[in-house]
């Protein structure tokens, strides 16, 4: 595989000129050489694009200082756009006409679906692994190894030392851990009769549903590494502050004991992951009227001592809707110490080319992704409830 600072920058023209002419043969052979360098590089064609156009000079420096990326600067030249704008004579329109014309530039397709998405008016889903992870970052290849250190309370321990005493040491040990990439697909499929004669808005909708499958899997994965471990790392400590029967609620001082917990653990958890009955019965703790604070500030007015708590010691809690966590119980973590997402590059290139050689579209919204725990003991699962 190719280095990406190899890539060789250009002018979109460059790009555009070869997929756009007249022969069907050559548009589409232009169209597969450009899918395979991007392939070499392992990046999408996306990611190449927005790297191989040079935005130095000319129009492109131009069209970039709008905000446009090298991707969407050859997309603008190849008439594929991905909003309908008839105040400036632009529609959804021309780009099936282009897909239909010109069989290089369906190796856009795909993307030019994703835009659509991005600008159209779609639900906003309540349920996201983003909200979850600390971060996200793409690695070349299915598997990862990542080193991780391993130590102890006892090793991060600093200690006073007399004059000419030898120093302490810490002994820090490490492991591989591999982290598997798994494949998170959806698609539909239909001809290029339908995507002729029909409007590329009128596909939205469904490609709408399939980019919230994507993200309904993606979740599921990143919960269950939550919850049962990675393979390598155990599953989250258990917190039992159940009752029996389906009326026990969830409570504010069962949520400060687990916060407690964490703070004696040196692991302050920050965010709370809970199916739609757990939400509701945390928005019911903010209903509850009956607070001991009241009383004592009634009776500091008659000159008892004022209770104040000073400096803030609690960070807030952040409540997060996930349907992944099981009826009656709550996961707690810390969201900057506790999960990472790896995506894979390029792991969309067989679906380009089959979008220029076939006569039948498959659209495949997909993402080649893993999850790995960063630190292993910041993650708690709650159990408020036992449904007998």
């Amino acid at each position: 595989m190719l280095k990406i600072s190899d890539i060789q920058k250009r002018k979109a023209g460059a790009v555009v000129d070869p997929i756009m002419a007249d022969s069907e043969y050559e548009s589409r052979e232009a169209a597969l050489k450009l899918s395979r360098e991007a392939s070499s590089y392992g990046l999408n064609l996306r990611d190449f694009l927005d790297l191989a156009v040079d935005l130095s000079e000319g129009e492109e420096k131009e069209l970039h200082e709008k905000g446009l990326s090298g991707f969407e600067i050859v997309s603008k030249k190849m008439n594929l756009p991905m909003k309908n704008d008839l105040r400036n004579q632009i529609s959804l329109a021309q780009a099936s006409d282009t897909f239909a014309t010109k069989p290089g530039s369906r190796i856009m397709f795909p993307y030019t679906i994703d835009g659509v998405l991005r600008w159209n008016d779609r639900q906003n889903d309540l349920e996201n692994v983003e909200d979850i992870i600390a971060s996200s970052r793409t690695i070349n290849g299915n598997e990862l190894i990542r080193i991780i250190a391993e130590d102890t309370p006892d090793d991060r321990k600093t200690f006073t030392v007399p004059e000419g005493a030898r120093i302490p040491v810490r002994k820090v040990k490490t492991s591989s851990q591999a982290v598997t990439i798994y494949k998170h697909a959806s698609g539909m499929e239909f001809t290029y009769e339908f995507e002729r004669r029909n409007m590329i808005d009128i596909v939205q909708p469904f490609a709408s549903r399939i980019e919230r499958d994507l993200r309904q899997s993606k979740l599921a994965c990143a919960t269950s590494i939550l919850m049962n471990g990675d393979g390598v790392n155990g599953a989250a400590i258990a917190f039992d502050a159940a009752g029996a029967g389906k009326d026990t609620m969830l409570s504010y001082d069962n949520l400060i004991e687990l916060v407690i917990k964490s703070v004696k653990d040196n692991n302050p958890v920050d965010t709370l992951c809970g199916d739609i009955d757990a939400y509701w019965q945390y928005v019911r703790i903010f209903m509850n009227s009956t607070s001991s604070a009241f009383f004592s500030d009634q009776a500091a007015e008659r000159g008892a001592p004022l209770l104040t708590l000073g400096k803030r010691i609690f960070g807030p809690l952040n409540f997060v809707l996930n349907s992944n966590v099981p009826a009656g119980k709550v996961l707690a973590f810390n969201r900057a110490d506790t999960l990472e997402e790896l995506v894979e590059s390029g792991s969309r290139v067989q679906e380009e080319t089959k979008a220029i050689m076939e006569q039948i579209t498959t659209y495949v919204r997909s993402e080649n992704a893993g999850y790995a725990l960063i630190y292993p003991k910041t993650r708690y699962l709650m159990t408020y409830r036992k449904d007998d």
